[in-house]
């Protein structure tokens, strides 16, 4: 079954491409930092006029995205190619974002030879951090999401999403100031598809060790994934990574949908209507489809801000 009608289907494409090449301008480059220049602003206002005049957003007002230096948040997600679920995956997070007047920080960019894209989630977590230690940004935490993901309950801030984490740490014994890592499990120790960091020092020193670790070979002789690494780093404490992180419950931040059953031990439950994100992690494992994520994208994006709405499979 088509995901539009055909002329529906061109007019939302016509969007997604003048999204795209609107927000491109915001993207964190390797070399620097994103400029606060007045032709950026009117670039970024136009794309999300653009986004608005979408007839599938319902906008709820807000200060709109990455238009002021003292936003306390920065969200984050990236992408190389093109695919069938990119409208929904990015007004989810675009919609978000400007809800709550954060920034949105996007990259478009190829991957480097022999480096996979995901390694640039560190980077651009670095260069945010860097930004802000240097007084040119005002953000104390940042949120990096995959792009298979849609942000399904936009009430939810980061404040309150921040706040519940640290309660946690401190019913765990640690101190909430000392925490600047927030991140979750799945079936396994850690899914790093949804993560929060604190711009410190020590988040920019981790990024760089972090960076070092994908240069050590596994035991088959294999360069480790990102999410590899940091899950030794944890595991073993390097660099306090343990210390300073607390693991929360799946569901809260990065749940993954019935389709994919690979759910936190600790409570085993799948994403409902009303949580905060939904992660389509690993869908060609689990969907026999030609478009397993694209699948997906389309079965759960009705359900944004549905709360008392059932999915049905």
């Amino acid at each position: 079954m088509p995901l539009r009608s055909t002329r529906k289907v061109d007019v939302n494409r016509f969007l997604l491409i003048a999204i795209l090449a609107l927000l491109s301008y915001s993207v964190f480059y390797k070399n620097g930092n994103p400029s606060r220049s007045s032709a950026l602003t009117t670039v970024q206002q136009g794309a999300e006029n653009v986004v608005e005049s979408s007839k599938e957003l319902v906008t709820s007002g807000g200060n709109g995205a990455g238009k002021g230096k003292d936003t306390k948040y920065a969200v984050m997600s990236m992408n190389t190619k093109s695919n069938s679920y990119d409208y929904m995956a990015v007004s989810s997070k675009d919609r978000y974002a400007r809800k709550w007047g954060y920034d949105m920080l996007w990259s478009w960019d190829q991957q480097k030879d022999g480096i996979f894209k995901y390694w640039d989630k560190l980077e651009m977590i670095a260069n945010a951090t860097k930004a802000t230690l240097a007084g040119d940004e005002s953000y104390e935490w940042v949120l990096m999401i995959d792009y298979d993901t849609l942000i399904t309950n936009t009430s939810i801030t980061l404040d309150e999403l921040v706040e519940d984490s640290l309660q946690q740490a401190e019913r765990e014994g640690k101190k909430r100031d000392d925490i600047d890592m927030i991140v979750t499990p799945d079936c396994f120790p850690l899914n790093v598809g949804a993560m929060i960091f604190r711009t410190t020092p020590w988040t920019l020193n981790l990024m760089q060790e972090w960076q070092a670790g994908r240069l050590i070979k596994n035991k088959d002789g294999h360069n480790p994934s990102e999410q590899d690494v940091l899950r030794d780093f944890i595991k073993s404490n390097a660099h306090r990574t343990a210390d300073k992180s607390v693991t929360i419950l799946q569901w809260k931040m990065n749940a993954f949908p019935t389709e994919i059953k690979c759910y936190d031990n600790r409570d085993p439950i799948p994403w409902k209507p009303g949580m905060f994100l939904v992660h389509f992690a690993g869908a060609w494992a689990h969907v026999k489809e030609d478009d397993p994520t694209g699948v997906l994208m389309k079965r759960y994006y009705p359900y944004i801000d549905q709360a008392d709405s059932d999915v049905e499979n």
